[in-house]
């Protein structure tokens, strides 16, 4: 189980992890509620980018995880929640969220399968 941090500015819960910090031509968006779209220029920029599909990783399952993929879906975007990227403060919670997400919203997917999916794509472009 992941331990809890709060998502307050300036807190730990706050920081981007060095593991994935933004590189050079990376856009962040920070966001002041649970999902990625609300309030923020998110969904200009994927039209802008001709995005078809949201992969949807992070925490909390049952909050902002479950917000942003259902508005994803809500955008018409296909989307993907990363069974083994994403996390909650409770199973139980964690696992109701994945089980009616994968119903209605998002297919619930592996990492191992989005990379699959990806890999031909990167080679593709270059």
């Amino acid at each position: 189980e992941a331990e809890y941090a709060p998502m307050l500015r300036d807190s730990p819960g706050w920081q981007i992890h060095p593991a994935v910090a933004p590189q050079p031509g990376d856009v962040v968006l920070p966001k002041r509620k649970p999902s990625a779209f609300f309030g923020t220029p998110l969904v200009g920029l994927l039209i802008d980018r001709a995005v078809d599909t949201v992969v949807v990783t992070g925490g909390s399952t049952a909050n902002c995880v479950r917000a942003t993929a259902v508005d994803a879906s809500s955008y018409d975007f296909r989307t993907a929640v990363v069974e083994d990227c994403v996390f909650d403060r409770f199973r139980v919670s964690h696992l109701a969220a994945l089980f009616d997400l994968d119903r209605q919203y998002a297919d619930v997917v592996s990492s191992d399968d989005v990379l699959a999916h990806l890999e031909p794509l990167a080679h593709a472009r270059a």
